[in-house]
């Protein structure tokens, strides 16, 4: 595969556009990651909320920002993939302005937060058809990667520095973080050109069913996000209350680090692996770091966050493959019903997960919490083996028919 024999003079020769689309996917998440995951922090102090009326209103977040994204996905098809992204980016704009304004209202703390969200839905899916269409097929599993990689290094620096700054100089971090949203708005329309806005796959001739052809690997995302966000919600304030906030911040630079550096070391591999043996092995990880956070100690807490770091690497580069392999002459609209599986299971695992949080927290309990969670996964893996397996054997049944 020409992936292997990518290297860093391929990179240096990348159209400007895509290098800056790169470097987005860097700069967004870490701008609007300063703030985001402190949403539960600000919203039980300021507005006065319990853990579960937390739980409704990230699980709407996480709706909204990625099953939003199957909008996102048509209105690229529709509009040209640098028109949305311009767009998403003036409407995320807009929301961290409101979001300054509500150091003075604290009720406008939840819609900016879903304003937010709604712009993110809207660009992601524009972003990601933008990078594949700009690139060889062969290279598309390595540019995901690396823009994967970007997204998450963004997300893990972003919390150091805008937890240095939050409680004493919201205002300021405030401020900071809509100009940066200005001015990556204005570069994007100076930088990004429309060389990569159709697809080099023609569409399908005759009458095709894209939903038949994304079934499985819509569910299967839904499923890796639901079991993900745990994680992703509630691993903050459980490590909070066991050890310190350096600790929390320490674990999400051990997941950023991770993915920044071994998802496209590993995305060839990953590339050519089976979809049955990925996902298997991917939610079974999950299992296993959810046992390891249940002990609760820092070592367990490290281990499981490296394990679970694994699982999250396999399965959302195996899963954008997948989807985009089955329309591949649709990847924007690929990209968004992507988003929208994630959306439901984000959606879900945020409501139970607040429910089921303030339930053990309440008996203290936290501990159970991810047992009951590691349950689940296994579980998970287990069926998804065998309905892969047997999917599998069907294929070769039709085939030979």
């Amino acid at each position: 595969m020409k992936t292997a024999r990518f290297g860093i003079h391929h990179l240096s020769n990348l159209p400007s556009s895509l290098k800056f689309l790169i470097l987005s996917s860097f700069l967004i998440p870490f701008g609007s990651f300063m703030v985001l995951p402190f949403v539960p922090i600000l919203l039980t102090r300021h507005n006065h909320m319990d853990m579960a009326a937390v739980g409704w209103v990230l699980g709407f977040a996480s709706l909204i920002q990625f099953g939003g994204g199957f909008i996102g996905g048509v209105v690229a098809e529709r509009l040209g993939l640098k028109r949305t992204m311009l767009l998403a980016l003036t409407v995320r704009t807009l929301g961290f302005a409101l979001l300054l304004a509500s150091l003075e209202r604290a009720d406008w703390l939840i819609p900016a937060v879903i304003i937010i969200a709604t712009g993110a839905a809207l660009y992601l899916p524009a972003n990601k058809a933008y990078i594949v269409n700009a690139v060889p097929v062969s290279e598309r599993p390595l540019f995901l990667s690396l823009s994967s990689s970007a997204l998450n290094a963004g997300m893990a620096m972003g919390p150091l520095v805008g937890g240095l700054f939050l409680l004493g100089n919201s205002e300021v971090l405030f401020w900071v973080i809509f100009v940066v949203f200005v001015v990556l708005t204005l570069a994007h329309w100076a930088f990004v050109d429309s060389a990569a806005q159709v697809s080099k796959h023609p569409p399908r001739a005759g009458k095709v069913s894209y939903l038949k052809l994304m079934g499985v690997p819509f569910a299967l995302n839904a499923l890796a996000f639901y079991g993900y966000f745990f994680f992703q919600n509630y691993m903050g304030p459980y490590t909070t209350s066991l050890h310190s906030a350096g600790l929390y911040g320490g674990l999400l630079t051990v997941n950023a680090l991770l993915v920044f550096f071994g998802q496209p070391l590993l995305s060839k591999v990953i590339a050519e692996a089976s979809y049955r043996a990925s996902m298997f092995f991917s939610f079974m990880m999950l299992s296993l770091s959810m046992y390891f956070l249940s002990i609760g100690s820092v070592w367990a807490l490290i281990v499981g966050t490296v394990m679970i770091t694994f699982a999250e690497m396999v399965l959302f580069l195996k899963g954008d493959l997948e989807i985009l392999n089955a329309v591949p002459d649709k990847p924007a609209f690929a990209f968004g019903m992507q988003r929208l599986s994630a959306g439901l299971g984000a959606f879900v695992s945020a409501l139970i997960g607040g429910a089921l949080y303030d339930y053990m927290q309440n008996n203290q309990q936290l501990g159970t919490f991810w047992s009951v969670l590691a349950i689940q996964a296994l579980v998970v893996a287990v069926v998804v083996l065998a309905v892969l397996s047997f999917k599998r054997k069907l294929a070769v049944v039709n085939s030979q028919a």
